[in-house]
């Protein structure tokens, strides 16, 4: 099965990763498959997150911050598509 650009999202959970999550990001991105969207999820970090995902805001990766440290099932119920 061949995969287009409009068949992959990629939703990313990330808490002070801040050097792992800017590899993950640049991975995905020279994909051959390519993706339609790239969504990370910050939960609360308090690195230098926002200014990484920021550097790739232009190729159109979307930034979200939590309000409280959520915990992983709360984490996947902020990215489910009816609460976005």
């Amino acid at each position: 099965m061949k995969y287009t650009v409009d068949d992959i999202d990629i939703y990313i959970m990330t808490h002070n990763r801040a050097d792992y999550l800017m590899l993950s990001i640049e991975s995905l991105l020279n994909q051959s498959a390519g993706v339609s969207k790239i969504t990370v999820l910050d939960n609360e970090s308090t690195d230098n997150t926002l200014s990484a995902v920021e550097r790739f805001s232009s190729r159109g990766v979307r930034y979200i911050r939590t309000k409280g440290f959520l915990g992983i099932s709360k984490r996947h119920k902020k990215l489910h598509p009816e609460n976005m």
